[in-house]
């Protein structure tokens, strides 16, 4: 596997083991699901906002890179969600006849 694709997957697995409190996802309607996403999507913007302010003075800090790796990982599980809340639907693939 790729070198960032095994990075975010285990910044995803991250978040997901931090709010494994809250119950899981499972029964949650895609129309909650696409909010949470929108209100992810506008946290990494902001994070990614703040570190052009930071490049400015030279680089982004160590804090900052962790923020926006954080609500990256949260769209990406939040999309991952409503890709398998939607695979629940999907019609079984037609097999070939010979």
């Amino acid at each position: 596997m790729r070198v960032g694709v095994t990075r975010f997957s285990h910044a995803m697995e991250r978040q997901l083991r931090r709010s494994s409190h809250k119950g899981g996802w499972r029964y949650c309607d895609d129309t909650y699901l696409e909010g949470r996403l929108d209100e992810e999507v506008l946290e990494l913007r902001s994070a990614i906002n703040r570190a052009h302010l930071e490049l400015v003075g030279g680089g982004i800090s160590s804090a900052t890179f962790k923020e926006i790796e954080t609500e990256a990982a949260d769209v990406g599980n939040f999309a991952m969600m409503l890709v398998e809340h939607w695979r629940q639907y999907a019609k079984p693939k037609a097999r070939r006849k010979r």
